[in-house]
């Protein structure tokens, strides 16, 4: 399916965005604006796919990194994408690295699933200071070094007798240690406990533990001393949507802390998908029902009220780029509709929302939109699902 468009109003003059054309902005690319901001990076963008959708491949989840950089310097270029791949069968799943610039690519690991892992698919993180892969399979947390000329799965961390593993583990900025998070059977269900391994030694230390559901677990890169994680209870006083975002920070929230109320100017709003932020101990979540004003918020764990960054009923996932300028978010499917859209938008206001790609919402993970940035700011990387019915995905990249 080739991709679409839609036409927005971007600052005071923007072209048209057609399938697979650039769309340009009136202001020349590097102008200084007037706050002394660049223009918006949205210069020009096009949507390219890196897989068909016999392949089954998809991207990682949005709080995760599937970008490999040239070096950890916040400018150093994207040089390559790494995706995942699910066997028909489901009984495993594996792990490929894409170059940007040739479209070669390698397998780097293949994993299998145990008779019933809740999970049977990879998310992963890439550290960009080390190149190394964070994944977790059949209840064992693995890293693959990337730099390897033959990369393996090594297993790092496995959880205590009878606990189990969520799907995500979150690599440290500096990738010297890792995030994971052990349940009981099912993994749908508090007690929870989420450990840092230390990847040098493979101690394993509890960061935090909680009676509920709690998941998502990421470290706020501008300073991995705070540590976000979700609610996701799904009913009752401890609803995840009502009382979504908590943080644990080893002097001020050692025990862990709620860090918003969800109350808006107009009521009460609901919430999913937060990310932390790279430049700044920020997140983003987006708002999507209750009373409230819905949309794209900025959320601080000092105590500052949350901001809303952008309004809208449409959002679902959201991430933020490094240099915290730009967000970009996926639309949420209607009733028997997977048409969806990413959407880019400032976050600071000062240009509405452009979309730049169009993709069909699947069904069930890992077949979401999930988009991300690259660290460099120049690629979003994302996930499309075939329509009709066969629910097979393939990776898109969006180049800015």
């Amino acid at each position: 399916m080739s991709p679409t468009y839609t036409r927005r109003q971007l600052a005071a003059t923007i072209g048209s965005l057609a399938a697979g054309a650039a769309i340009a902005s009136a202001v020349p690319p590097g102008t200084a604006t007037a706050a002394g901001r660049r223009p918006h990076r949205l210069r020009s963008a096009t949507v390219t796919y890196l897989s068909d959708f016999t392949q089954r491949r998809y991207f990682t989840y949005p709080h995760l990194n599937g970008f490999v950089h040239a070096t950890a310097n916040p400018t150093s270029p994207a040089t390559h994408i790494v995706v995942g791949q699910r066997a028909a069968d489901t009984l495993s799943t594996s792990l490929w690295e894409i170059d940007l610039a040739t479209g070669t690519e390698r397998s780097v690991a293949t994993l299998n699933h145990i008779a019933g892992e809740k999970n049977r698919y990879l998310w992963y993180d890439v550290a960009i200071a080390t190149k190394v892969i964070a994944t977790t399979a059949n209840n064992t947390v693995y890293t693959i070094d990337l730099n390897s000329a033959a990369p393996t799965a090594v297993a790092v961390y496995t959880p205590p007798t009878g606990r189990f593993l969520s799907a995500v583990a979150s690599m440290h900025p500096d990738g010297t240690k890792l995030l994971a998070s052990h349940y009981p059977p099912g993994v749908a269900s508090g007690p929870t406990t989420c450990v840092e391994v230390d990847l040098t030694t493979g101690v394993a230390r509890d960061v935090v533990t909680s009676e509920h559901f709690m998941a998502h677990f990421q470290y706020c890169e501008a300073d991995p001393n705070w540590i976000g994680y979700s609610n996701q209870n799904d009913t009752g006083d401890w609803a995840g949507r009502d009382k979504r975002m908590w943080v644990v920070h080893p002097t001020e929230a050692p025990n862990g802390m709620l860090i918003w109320d969800q109350e808006t100017p107009t009521g009460h709003i609901t919430c999913t998908h937060d990310v932390w932020a790279f430049h700044d101990v920020t997140a983003i979540v987006v708002g999507y029902g209750g009373v409230g004003q819905r949309g794209l918020w900025q959320v601080w764990p000092d105590g500052r009220p949350a901001r809303l960054v952008s309004a809208s009923n449409e959002y679902n996932h959201c991430s933020i780029s490094h240099d915290g300028q730009y967000a970009v978010i996926d639309t949420a499917p209607t009733a028997g509709n997977p048409a969806a859209r990413l959407d880019l938008i400032t976050m600071d206001g000062s240009a509405p929302p452009v979309t730049v790609a169009n993709f069909n919402f699947g069904s069930g993970h890992p077949n979401h939109g999930h988009p991300s940035f690259s660290q460099d700011g120049q690629y979003i990387g994302f996930t499309d699902t075939e329509p009709g019915g066969s629910n097979l995905p393939r990776v898109g990249l969006v180049t800015l």
